[in-house]
């Protein structure tokens, strides 16, 4: 038995001691972490289990069109079994959850689904259902139900397509295989609906003029590195604290920086200020070559091969931006060097 199989084998056994099963998500939700904790819910809730989904971060307004996003509690529960961490790379992706909340939460079975190829170790004992092969942590889930047995029902499958298409930028990247597509193929056949997934999210993500008129302006500013093959970004403090509640204003050209010509990797930095830590710069990336995750890495972040982040704390968003183009580069450049021809 593979260390995956035994994996879930063992979280099986969890679920069926557990009667409240807590699904955890990681601070600043995406599209793949909500619609994997509402997917368990469906399919765990069928199972007769009673499901508490929480997060320390309110569910971002372009994902909360999906069924049952406003069961996401607010408060932090009380009595739970069992707590399913999905979609998390490690303890500094939910840093203020533990802060919190880690007394409680080491008082029962603890465990960790997810996708992530870098890791941090958690700081308590953990059963850990990991599988870095899977494009998202709804793939994982699917295949996890499909190994113990348990139904998939038509909601749960509706839930799991948004999820897989999220993170495989609709089944566009690099990693993605025929297996990513029978899987889309086999959830369609248990019932879910695509059309209506898709008309849900382009309704809810419209933009306003006002929005629209903010991208024109942050593309106008959009910066050239490494002859070309980086484009950087710099969101204000007053443009986060004006739109983050809205929209994120990087998401609002990260792709189209990473489509431009020559452009290998794309850069977003916001810069926070605060009284805990008075100027935090938190960096996103996305790649068109694996050098996302390595160079976050470099900076105590991590993600994927092609789309990472990190953070840095009391530095000048001019000395952030330095030390991080200068890794970039020489990690493109030694990309470069040893998998393509001279």
């Amino acid at each position: 038995m593979s260390q995956l199989a035994s994996a879930i084998k063992q979280l099986g056994e969890l679920i069926d001691e557990a009667k409240t099963i807590l699904v955890l998500q990681p601070e600043k939700p995406d599209t793949d972490s909500l619609t994997t904790s509402l997917a368990l819910e469906q399919i765990l809730g069928d199972r007769g289990k009673q499901v508490l989904m929480y997060c320390q971060d309110e569910v971002p307004a372009y994902i909360r069109h999906f069924a049952g996003a406003d069961r996401v509690l607010e408060e932090f529960p009380t009595k739970f079994d069992l707590t399913i961490l999905v979609d998390t790379g490690g303890p500094s992706m939910l840093a203020r959850t533990l802060e919190k909340h880690q007394a409680q939460l080491t008082k029962k079975p603890f465990a960790v689904v997810d996708h992530h190829p870098t890791r941090e170790a958690m700081p308590f004992e953990v059963v850990e259902v990991i599988d870095a092969k899977a494009t998202s942590t709804c793939e994982l889930v699917f295949e996890l139900s499909k190994q113990l047995g348990y139904k998939v029902n038509a909601e749960a499958a509706s839930l799991m397509v948004p999820g897989i298409l999220a993170d495989t930028r609709n089944l566009s990247i690099q990693t993605v295989g025929a297996k990513e597509f029978r899987l889309v193929a086999e959830l369609i056949d248990l019932g879910a609906n695509v059309f209506e997934t898709h008309e849900a999210y382009r309704k809810i993500n419209a933009i306003s003029m006002e929005l629209m008129q903010l991208k024109g302006r942050l593309l106008s500013r959009v910066e050239s590195f490494a002859g070309g093959k980086i484009a950087f970004i710099a969101i204000t403090p007053q443009e986060l604290k004006k739109y983050a509640d809205i929209h994120d204003p990087a998401d609002l050209v990260m792709y189209e920086m990473q489509r431009a010509e020559g452009v290998e990797v794309a850069v977003a930095m916001r810069e926070y200020h605060g009284q805990a830590i008075p100027v935090k710069i938190k960096v996103s990336t996305r790649a068109n070559m694996p050098v996302a995750a390595k160079t976050c890495q470099q900076f105590g972040g991590g993600g994927h091969d092609r789309a990472a982040g990190c953070q840095f704390n009391d530095v000048s968003i001019e000395e952030a931006k330095k030390q991080f183009i200068e890794a970039l580069t020489a990690n493109i450049n030694e990309y470069k060097s040893t998998h393509e021809a001279v």
